[in-house]
């Protein structure tokens, strides 16, 4: 597995600030269908360094991958949501 850090947002709370980071995965995966290797990609997003989740295997295409995890950083979604917003763009 591959993690690339692809950004940051900054969310504020009163006096509280805190720091969604956004990561591109990518695995190296074997069909069954045709038993060559593949790269699946997949997202994950940490909450300051503490709360992190992850969806693996979201698509094969890296450029539909980094659309995907635009529009979750252009909308500052939190590692709670992630599952729930992947399902809906999906």
């Amino acid at each position: 597995m591959h993690k690339q850090f692809r950004g940051s947002s900054i969310l504020e709370d009163g006096n509280k600030k805190m720091k969604v980071d956004y990561y591109l995965i990518a695995e190296t995966k074997f069909f069954y269908e045709d038993k060559k290797p593949r790269i699946t990609y997949g997202i994950e997003i940490a909450l300051n360094n503490e709360e992190k989740e992850s969806v693996s295997d979201i698509t094969i295409n890296e450029n539909r991958a980094l659309e995907i995890l635009e529009v979750l950083q252009k909308n500052t979604v939190l590692p709670v949501h992630l599952h729930n917003v992947i399902e809906d763009l999906l």
